[in-house]
């Protein structure tokens, strides 16, 4: 069955009951849905996570080999704007994710032009609204180790409704060579784009699940700039805020 026959409306994604808050993002004046993630990080702060992909930014065609760096692109499933606009998000390069010129795909943060900024009360805010940041590797790790059920929505995790981040197989863009990329493995896998580099300078680090006959598995992996995954934002609120 084709995705698009099987998509449920996004409010049955998620926990029955759950309590979410709402955020405008003032880019383009749509609400955002958001969660606590986890109630008191190792610094006794609260962690709130987007309950959605990000989906902000200018479709462009996997097609595309000319890119404009002072304007947010992003790519739809299949070329297909019906994928960014219903649950599933946008799909960014990593150093379009990370709001940095389209040449830090294949430079380090040693270059002027490529450095990632964090800050006491996060990581990177990348192409996040105002106050929210690139989730972290220590972001994802800590939802998976906390509880392996927040991950995953209904649609991706057995019929399962213990979801808090509602993640579904949003699939990517591959990058195979210069110019030729491919969508894939839609319903099978989602990564998602953290802030980290690995020390090869065309590398990053994505969280990755897959989902193989119901039996998950969440790690972090390093992969090619280039390639187009999701986004998620989140952002650390002290308890005295």
């Amino acid at each position: 069955m084709h995705a698009k026959d099987s998509i449920k409306h996004p409010d049955e994604i998620f926990l029955d009951g759950k309590n979410f808050s709402f955020y405008i993002d003032s880019r383009e004046g749509l609400e955002k849905k958001y969660t606590v993630l986890r109630e008191h990080t190792s610094s006794g702060d609260t962690l709130y996570v987007f309950v959605d992909n990000l989906n902000y930014g200018k479709q462009v065609l996997s097609s595309e080999l000319e890119f404009d760096d002072n304007i947010v692109e992003k790519y739809c499933y299949n070329d297909d704007p019906w994928y960014c606009d219903n649950h599933y998000g946008a799909l960014y390069t990593w150093s379009e994710a990370m709001a940095l010129p389209k040449v830090c795909e294949s430079l380090s943060q040693e270059d002027s032009r490529c450095q990632i900024k964090t800050s006491k009360k996060g990581g990177h805010q990348g192409i996040c609204p105002d106050g929210w940041f690139v989730m972290t590797v220590d972001n994802w790790s800590d939802a998976h180790h906390d509880d392996y059920g927040v991950l995953r929505s209904s649609l991706s995790y057995a019929g399962d409704l213990h979801t808090y981040l509602g993640l579904i197989y949003t699939g990517h863009l591959q990058q195979f060579g210069k110019d030729t990329a491919e969508y894939e493995a839609i319903w099978e896998t989602a990564y998602f784009w953290s802030a980290s580099e690995n020390t090869s300078s065309d590398k990053a680090t994505a969280f990755f699940t897959y989902n193989f006959m119901y039996r998950q598995t969440d790690y972090d992996r390093f992969v090619s700039k280039r390639n187009a995954y999701p986004v998620r934002c989140a952002r650390i609120v002290e308890e005295a805020e």
